[in-house]
């Protein structure tokens, strides 16, 4: 079975790293080559368990989609299949992920794309440690943005790492052994340099524990998650009144159970959000290099947030705005249940310009979600409950949705932010106004 290079959202990329060998058996979904582009560095995974009888790319190839990586012979149907999922990204406006023929496991979150043998104990973000001569000199340094990610990350200054990669560059094994020598060394001094923390203290008088590795997908998110300490986030809370649109949702139903659909007040909630963003487009926008500008997007793609047993996964809904809420409400069950299956195409998870998080019937009142970069804005939202309301003459009892946007401050002011939810909560409050 013949394993050719993906779309990968660019015309051609660079065989940066190749991370088996001949003779290697490997997985599903096991990495086979890191691709590298100037927008992206992205983790080519397997679509078969196999053993690898010929590697026809070489470091430094430039390969476009189509291009043949590597030959797999495929394994004996009785061959244990992995259980987790290979995601694989870097920064950029609209993430590019991995897609393999017949493959259907992919990402939407930058990976630390090395085998487990290089994940380090203090895989956190050090950028802070770096002074600006020290970063403008990473700048100048040959490497892609994967390995420039990884030394932000890690604290490391470029100009004193070893290349080893075609024509000086630096690869993702020279930042990991640079660390590796730094941590090795026998002073507090380097560790904290490297790390930016101390050494985790030594439980075992106080009962010991046990190690357990975080799934693969946990593993991924970590550089992603760690860029929040770079957004000036701020949250604005809100409650809409949902006493109305719940009575409806009831009415709709079970006319909807019957056709296989179930409804939820997610799919009012796209419908409403996708409406709003059309006219508060810096909410769906992207704050461009330079940082005097922003990306103004033409169409609406809102990211899901869906919990599953690795972790949590976006995959995106184009268009909501365009759709009724029968089909918003068919694709997030189809949309979830590919998530819970593994079965995500690279295409679901890519394009997002704005991110929608609920925990559903879970508990709660409030939280602050975290900006999911390169994006400006996400909306959480936490489970109804029912709350006495003033009227004017009496209390009565009204079905409140609360509310958590988290945004970029650099690019969304606070009374804009106010506004943006005020006016979410008039929508939810009667939905008959998107009509009008």
């Amino acid at each position: 079975m013949k394993m050719t290079t993906p779309d990968i959202g660019v015309e051609k990329a660079v065989v940066s790293e190749i991370l088996v060998k001949v003779g290697d058996v490997i997985a599903e979904n096991d990495g086979i080559v890191l691709l590298e582009s100037d927008k992206a560095s992205v983790e080519v995974p397997s679509s078969m368990a196999g053993e690898v009888v010929e590697i026809t790319v070489k470091q430094g190839d430039v390969v476009k989609e189509g291009v043949v990586l590597m030959t797999i012979k495929p394994a004996s149907i009785e061959q244990p299949t992995p259980t987790t999922t290979a995601i694989s990204t870097t920064l950029e406006v609209a993430p590019a992920q991995v897609e393999i023929v017949a493959s259907t496991k992919a990402g939407a979150l930058p990976a630390q794309s090395q085998p487990m043998t290089h994940i380090l104990p203090t895989t956190i973000d050090h950028v802070h440690q770096l002074t600006t001569e020290q970063q403008a000199a990473n700048a100048s340094v040959y490497a892609g943005p994967a390995v420039r990610q990884l030394a932000r990350e890690l604290g490391v200054i470029l100009t004193e790492v070893q290349a080893t990669g075609m024509n000086g560059r630096i690869v993702k094994d020279d930042v990991f052994a640079y660390v590796k020598s730094r941590l090795n060394q026998p002073t507090a001094t380097a560790l904290a340099t490297v790390a930016g923390l101390p050494a985790l203290p030594d439980f075992s008088a106080f009962g010991g524990g046990e190690i357990q590795t975080l799934t693969r997908l946990q593993q991924v998110s970590i550089p992603q998650l760690s860029l929040n300490n770079l957004i000036p986030q701020v949250t604005q809370f809100d409650l809409a009144d949902i006493t109305e649109l719940e009575a409806w949702r009831n009415e709709l139903k079970t006319d909807f159970k019957k056709q296989g659909v179930s409804l939820t007040i997610l799919a009012f909630m796209v419908k409403v959000t996708a409406y709003l963003l059309k006219e508060e487009r810096y909410f769906a926008a992207h704050l461009m290099d330079d940082q005097k500008s922003v990306l103004l997007r033409h169409e609406i793609h809102i990211g899901i947030a869906v919990a599953t047993e690795d972790g949590l996964i976006v995959p995106v809904l184009r268009h909501p705005e365009q759709k009724s809420i029968r089909q918003i409400a068919q694709e997030l069950a189809e949309l979830s249940q590919k998530a819970r299956d593994k079965k995500l195409n690279p295409k679901d998870l890519q394009g997002a310009n704005f991110t929608l998080t609920s925990l559903g019937s879970i508990g709660g009142t409030a939280f602050t979600p975290l900006v999911n970069f390169p994006q400006v804005a996400i909306l959480g939202i936490s489970p109804a409950t029912m709350q006495p309301v003033w009227n004017g003459q009496d209390f009565e009892p009204r079905l409140l949705l609360p509310l958590s946007l988290s945004y970029d401050h650099r690019v969304i002011n606070g009374v804009d932010a106010a506004r943006f939810t005020h006016k979410l909560t008039l929508l939810l409050k009667d939905i008959r106004k998107i009509l009008l």
